[in-house]
Order: structure tokens, then C-alpha cells, then sequence
């Protein structure tokens, strides 16, 4: 049922609008005065509304003026009632953005016919908005799916259809006792000594024969089958449940086989050489990142017996060392000795070039081992439960650190911290939280809590009921890493994000590159619509700041500004006043 809203102080009027419109089937709000009008607009967000012009306290023009301002009910079409028919007051009613007129005396045709007009016109709209969304979204799911080079899906594409593989195993129930047991290989293809190939022919022969190559091997799929371009000299492929290994066997023949014959490169006979490594879904990993890594293992000891060859991945490949133990040893330690810092790496406004807040990154100080950085030991934190505790403290230190710096007059910052799945899952996670920061005293505005979408892919409901929860009590919600998940699009649909975060991969070289360009476009274009903010991450060089600037992105944070600094270091930074402004 479409809604209109009434703006008129006359209530004979305003009557007679709401028993026709009534009868017609709309929902009718009234409002006796502009004021009043401005305010049920804002809370109805009506689908027309019909304004006097001549009111107390605001008349029609500043009601125009209000609704336009404000994001709301900018887009909302509005007709003026009016007893006046100067030209001139018409002329000042349209470059307000008014959208029609109805001059007093009207008929209840007269009023059906403007305000049909106007709703047909706005359902129209939404419908050309709608399909230019629905074109941009399958634009940026094919360059966020496909490489521009090879034409073949990418890792994003090949996870996607792997998980799909999975969920069907799964629900078939292939592994019971009265089916025979299925399993799933994922296939990881080596293009040996390929760099030096292509720097004997040069850059664009050597774009030519990976071409070539990615044609060669799409001629070995078929019906359950996906082959991906993971990188330089890598491809991957995975396919349907088999009943048998031999299929696997047999198909990495094929793939040698196939691959075999020279390619003629201006008119020169080319070989190239490969290595498979092959690992089987159940019994070398459940999912498709740990799957890869063994089978690239595989592939490795593969090499060690010549090109042209396959292996399947061994358990005995991955034993967990010695030292990896003692690593985990330590790192239950490491808190209490005061072994974990929190660096801060600046977020810097790309239109005034100054500090706006800070991401809060860890480092450990292992006594023996140095520095060490996250993807060190976030890994070991998780697998062993100790990432709860870990991500608690930096969260406290990271609020108090902040904190600090805005009571020493440096500025409302606002500070950045990783949520991740093992505070998500805790079921009184809000209480704890909410309960931290109360007794810190700290508003909650300057929390912006950055979430991984991997995090969110396999527990969405739960998911939504936390984060919407912190959203309301006005902690900012950030995706991570946009784009690096094969759901990006459809999280943006179910999660109060205020923030998406582009990742390095797209920001690198967007100034050379233009599938990164146009995808890091497309992305800042998506977040503005969605009235999100767009932070690019590992900006590195002034010519991606410039290209960034041009793009109207909001924020970046990277080595261009600053690496992650000691709490001493950053405040030293805030006291300099440092800026990079592109230009």
C-alpha cells in the first residue's frame, strides 16, 4: 500500500484529499502545519507528498527546502497545493524541486491523475535504479570472479564452487555406510620454470602463451568441473564426488597430455612443463584453503621427481615440527609477560590529508624469535581458543590508548579493532563488551569494530543479532577486506555495515592496472549508493592516493602515510600535524 503524507493547515482540504485518496486505496497521513509535516516525513518516509504553499510557522517552500536536504526524503516526490497560478511562483516552486502543481479549486480527477502520475513515475525510478544496481553488482561479481587476462574464474570462483561441491556431499550423505564413499579432489598446477619463459619472450608474448595455456587446460573440463588462475604460473581445479582415486589419476594424465605439444610463439616452438599436486576432500582437509595448501605440497614433491609429473598429498608432508610447539608454549605466556604491543597504523582523510583514526594492529616481542607479526601466530591463537583473551585485551588497550589522545586535545580519533569469530561466538559477547566500555567511560561512536566476511559466511543469523545490537548502540560496523569472499555483495544486504574496508590486492598498481581500478571504483561507487564510507587499505604510492582522490574515496591508511607505530611514535605524529594530500 503506497503511503502520502497531507502538509495542509486548511482541514476542509485536507479532508477532502484524505477521503479520495483513502477510498483509492493509499494509506493518508496528515500534518496541519509545515513543522509538523517536516517531521512525520522524516519518520513515515511517505511515497508522495502532497504540500500547501501558504502555512504558518514554515510554509511550502521550506518544507521543499527541508525534505530536499535532508537523505531521507530527498528522492521523495512532492506536489504543491496552491491557490496562486503566477508563473513565477511555479518557476520558484520546480527550482526548489518541486514535482507538480495542483492550483485550488481542483477535481478528484484533477488529484488522482497528479498523484498516479507521480507514483507511476517514482516506481519507475526504483526500477531503473534497481536494474542499475543489478548491472553494477554483476559487473563487480565478474571482475571480482574472473581473471582479465586468462578469462578463467579465479580462487574467489573456485572456493564458491567448491563450498557448493561440499554442501551437496554433505547433504547426500555420501559417506554413510549403505552408499559407497566419495571423494572430492582438488587438483594444484605448477607451470614450471614458466617466469623464465616469459622473460625470454617479453611481456606481451609471454600474456599470449599464459593465454594460451589457460585454453589448453579449459579444453580438459567438462561437466563438473571448474578450472581457476590463481596466479603468475598456478592454476587449480577441483571437480564433482568421484567414487574412485583412479579418476583423479587419471584425469592429471589427461591434463599432461593435453599439455604436452609445443605452443608456437611467433613462429617459435614453445614447451611448456608442469607439476600436479592432487589432495582428496575429506581426508586431507575440509576446506578449500587447506586443501590447496596440501595439494601444493604435493605438487612440490612432485617437482623433485622431474616435470610433467603428479603426486598425491601424504600426511607425512605436514607433521607438526617441534618448533611450532614451542611456539604455542610461548604464546600462552605471552600476555602475562608483557610480550604483546599494540601498534597503530594512522586512517588519514583523502580530502584534507589529516589523521582521523587509527587501526589497531598487534606485534609480539618473542624474546628469542624478535618481532613477530600476526600472521605468525593469529593462526596458532585461534586454533588453540587464546584468541577470546587476546582479542579482549586489545580491544581494552587500543579504547584506553585512544582515549587518551582525544583528552590530550588531539581530536575525536577513532579507533579501528578486529572482531573476530571467537568474540562473535561468545554468547554474552554484547554484555561484556558494552559492560568494558561503560566503566571506561568511552563512547561508543569512536569504536569501529572490523569484521572479516569469512567470519560471517557460516554463522550469518547469529552474526546479525550481535552486530546489530553494537550498530544501535553506535559502534560503527566494518567488512574487512572487501572482495577477498565470494559474498561480499549479498553480506552488504543482511548487515549494518557502515564502513567497507578495499583490500590491498585491489588498491596495488590501480593507477597502471585497470581491472584493480575498475574494480576499486565500482566498490567506492557501491559504498556511496549504500551510504557507506570506503576506506582503502595498503595504499603505498602517491600515484594510488591520486587515483583513489579521483575515485572520491573517503579514507586510506597504508605506507604512503605511515607504517604502524608505538604509541609514543603515533602521538609524535598527531603533534607534527603530518599530511599527504594527493594531487
Amino acid at each position: 500500500m503506497k503511503k502520502i503524507l497531507i502538509i495542509e493547515d486548511d482541514d476542509t482540504i485536507a479532508d477532502v484529499i484524505y477521503k479520495i485518496l483513502t477510498k483509492e486505496g493509499f494509506e493518508v497521513i496528515k500534518a496541519e502545519d509545515g513543522l509538523i509535516g517536516v517531521q512525520s516525513a522524516i519518520t513515515h518516509i511517505p511515497d508522495l507528498i502532497i504540500c500547501d504553499i501558504m502555512m504558518p510557522n514554515l510554509d511550502g517552500y521550506g518544507v521543499l527546502n527541508q525534505i530536499r536536504k535532508t537523505p531521507a526524503t530527498e528522492t521523495i516526490p512532492l506536489i504543491f497545493l496552491t491557490a496562486k497560478a503566477a508563473k513565477i511562483d511555479l518557476r520558484k516552486g520546480m527550482e526548489l524541486g518541486a514535482d507538480d502543481y495542483l492550483t485550488k479549486p481542483f477535481t478528484r480527477d484533477d488529484l488522482l491523475r497528479a498523484v498516479n502520475a507521480r507514483i507511476q513515475k517514482k516506481i519507475s525510478l526504483q526500477q531503473h535504479y534497481t536494474n542499475e544496481f543489478k548491472e553494477k553488482e554483476n559487473k563487480i561479481n565478474y571482475l571480482l570472479h574472473y581473471d582479465s587476462l586468462t578469462k578463467l574464474p579465479n580462487h574467489l570462483a573456485l572456493r564458491k564452487y567448491f563450498n557448493q561441491v561440499v554442501a551437496h556431499y554433505k547433504q547426500t550423505n555420501l559417506n554413510s555406510e549403505d552408499q559407497p564413499s566419495k571423494i572430492v579432489p582438488v587438483f594444484y598446477i605448477n607451470l614450471d620454470r614458466f617466469s623464465k619463459i616469459k622473460e625470454s619472450l617479453g611481456y606481451d608474448l609471454g600474456n599470449l602463451l599464459l593465454k594460451a595455456v589457460a585454453e589448453r587446460l579449459t579444453l580438459c573440463m567438462g561437466k563438473g568441473k571448474i578450472i581457476a588462475y590463481l596466479n603468475s604460473d598456478e592454476f587449480a581445479m577441483t571437480m564433482a564426488p568421484i567414487e574412485q582415486k583412479r579418476i583423479a589419476i587419471n584425469f592429471a594424465e589427461h591434463i599432461l597430455r593435453t599439455l604436452s605439444p609445443p605452443f608456437l610463439m611467433n613462429k617459435q616452438e614453445v614447451f611448456v612443463d608442469l607439476s600436479i599436486g592432487i589432495a582428496l576432500y575429506p581426508r586431507d582437509g575440509k576446506n578449500l584453503d587447506t586443501l590447496l595448501g596440501n595439494a601444493k605440497k604435493a605438487t612440490e614433491r612432485a617437482k623433485q621427481q622431474g616435470s610433467n609429473n603428479y603426486e598425491f598429498y601424504s600426511a607425512v608432508f605436514n607433521r607438526a615440527s617441534y618448533d611450532q610447539l614451542t611456539l604455542e608454549t610461548d604464546l600462552r605466556y605471552a600476555l602475562e609477560r608483557d610480550e604483546i604491543k599494540v601498534y597503530y597504523q594512522p586512517q588519514v582523510s583523502i580530502q584534507t590529508g589529516l589523521i582521523v583514526g587509527a587501526e589497531a594492529l598487534i606485534r609480539w616481542h618473542h624474546p628469542k624469535r624478535r618481532i613477530l607479526s600476526p600472521d605468525k601466530f593469529i593462526p596458532l591463537a585461534k586454533e588453540t581458543g587464546l584468541i577470546k583473551p587476546l582479542s579482549e585485551w586489545v580491544l581494552h588497550t587500543a579504547a584506553t590508548q585512544i582515549q587518551a589522545w582525544q583528552n590530550a586535545g588531539f581530536g575525536s580519533l577513532n579507533i579501528a579493532v578486529n572482531f573476530s569469530w571467537g568474540q562473535l561466538h561468545q554468547l554474552d559477547v554484547n554484555q561484556r563488551l558494552v559492560r568494558m566500555l561503560i566503566d571506561m567511560d568511552f563512547d561508543f561512536k569512536y569504536l569501529e569494530l572490523d569484521v572479516n566476511e569469512s567470519v560471517l559466511e557460516d554463522h550469518t543469523q547469529m552474526a546479525i543479532r550481535v552486530l546489530n545490537t553494537l550498530n544501535e548502540l553506535g559502534i560503527q560496523i566494518a567488512l574487512d577486506d572487501f572482495g577477498t569472499g565470494y559474498s561480499s555483495l549479498s553480506l552488504l544486504q543482511h548487515f549494518p555495515f557502515k564502513v567497507i574496508k578495499i583490500d590491498r590486492i585491489f588498491i596495488q598498481n590501480i593507477n597502471s592496472n585497470y581491472t584493480n581500478r575498475a574494480i576499486t571504483s565500482s566498490i567506492i561507487s557501491l559504498a556511496h549508493k549504500l551510504k557507506l564510507k570506503a576506506i582503502a587499505k595498503g595504499v603505498e604510492t602517491t600515484a594510488e592516493l591520486n587515483i583513489l582522490q579521483e575515485e572520491k574515496c573517503d579514507e586510506y591508511q597504508g605506507y604512503l602515510f605511515s607504517h604502524p607505530l608505538t604509541p609514543i611514535q603515533f602521538e609524535h605524529l598527531l603533534k607534527t600535524g603530518k599530511t599527504v594530500i594527493s594531487h
